[in-house]
């Protein structure tokens, strides 16, 4: 639990100072090492709402961080269920 709340704070503190493709490595990383990774989704509501803005190619949809994050969430349980991936 503790080493969860680490990385989380890692991660926040990577949306805040490093590049976009740094925090990204960072979060799918913690995809990969934590089989529920729910808590993933507060560094990218506070990247969308310090950086987001509607992107007109993703219908106006300003909060592209978060949904890709949790689509990646989604279908790392999804793969992780059809391949008998427990991590």
């Amino acid at each position: 639990m503790r080493r969860r709340i680490i990385i989380v704070v890692i991660i926040i503190g990577a949306v805040a100072y490093a590049p976009w493709w740094f925090s990204v490595l960072l979060v799918l990383g913690a995809i990969w090492r934590f089989d529920s990774g729910y808590e993933l989704l507060i560094p990218a509501a506070i990247a969308d709402l310090a950086y987001g803005m509607p992107a007109a190619r993703f219908f106006d949809l300003a909060f592209l961080a978060t949904f890709f994050t949790a689509l990646a969430l989604t279908l790392s349980k999804i793969l992780a269920k059809q391949f008998f991936l427990h991590l």
